[in-house]
């Protein structure tokens, strides 16, 4: 059995939602505490919005094509990150247990996170399909 399963398309849409709703404070304190057209407050908004479209358009498109997780007979592994390749291993026998988390945003978009919870460690796993989620999950614990 070999199983390999990237991000659902919908994950996208769900970190730029939420980076949205992050930032919207942001952009709201600066204009609250800085006086709009001067100096400071057209710093701080070139910055702030030079951050949005970097994470916008770049990192977050860069952190969902890059993130893969295989499943083979004797070990799981996670490949993700975006300035450094990240790869984590977890051998089958030692997984303890698996839980799987959904928000409302994510219940909407059809998507789970899965945290699989092994001895000296732990492995999250954002923006799988929920019937993936299920399909690794018996896959784990077959």
């Amino acid at each position: 059995m070999h199983l390999a399963l990237r991000a659902h398309p919908h994950t996208l849409g769900v970190w730029r939602a939420v980076l949205v709703l992050s930032a919207l404070p942001l952009a709201f304190c600066a204009s609250l505490l800085l006086r709009p057209g001067s100096a400071p407050w057209w710093i701080a908004t070139c910055v702030w919005g030079a951050g949005f479209v970097f994470f916008y358009l770049f990192y977050l498109p860069a952190k969902q094509r890059r993130l893969c997780l295989e499943l083979s007979e004797e070990k799981l592994v996670l490949r993700t990150g975006v300035f450094s390749n990240i790869r984590k291993t977890a051998p089958l026998a030692r997984i303890q247990y698996v839980k799987i988390r959904s928000s409302p945003l994510h219940k909407w978009f059809g998507i789970s996170t899965l945290v699989i919870v092994c001895a000296g460690g732990r492995i999250t796993v954002p923006g799988l399909c929920e019937s993936q989620t299920q399909t690794l999950v018996t896959s784990i614990f077959h």
